[in-house]
């Protein structure tokens, strides 16, 4: 009984293991969305994803607490922090693992949308 268990555990725990990476990788890639969204509504009304007196940065993002941290602040341990980086007309966002998370050695490394 204890040899079956034991092979079930050890069968299971790693599918489990995963569906928990890759809800936290789909919770990352859903922010990264919506700070795409945000990104596209700033150029709207500011005709530039910078800053006022940057060329590639935007630092009200960093300001914006529903998508900086996947999952956001108060709902559980950082998984993944995003970043924004400006190229002119363009931009890149980044949600990049947290070291020491469980995420911080993920086989898909870092997330990326231009």
């Amino acid at each position: 009984t204890v040899a079956i268990i034991g092979i079930l555990a050890a069968v299971a725990y790693p599918a489990y293991t995963e569906q928990i990476a890759r809800g936290r990788r789909a919770d990352a890639r859903a922010r990264l969305v919506s700070a795409q969204q945000w990104m596209e509504r700033y150029y709207t009304e500011r005709y530039s994803y910078a800053s006022t007196g940057e060329t590639t940065r935007n630092t009200d993002f960093d300001q914006q607490t529903l998508f900086v941290t996947s999952p956001p602040a108060g709902e559980g341990a950082t998984m993944y922090t995003l970043g924004v980086v400006v190229n002119g007309s363009a931009y890149t966002l980044t949600a990049t693992r947290q070291a020491g998370s469980s995420m911080a050695n993920d086989a898909c490394g870092d997330l990326i949308l231009t």
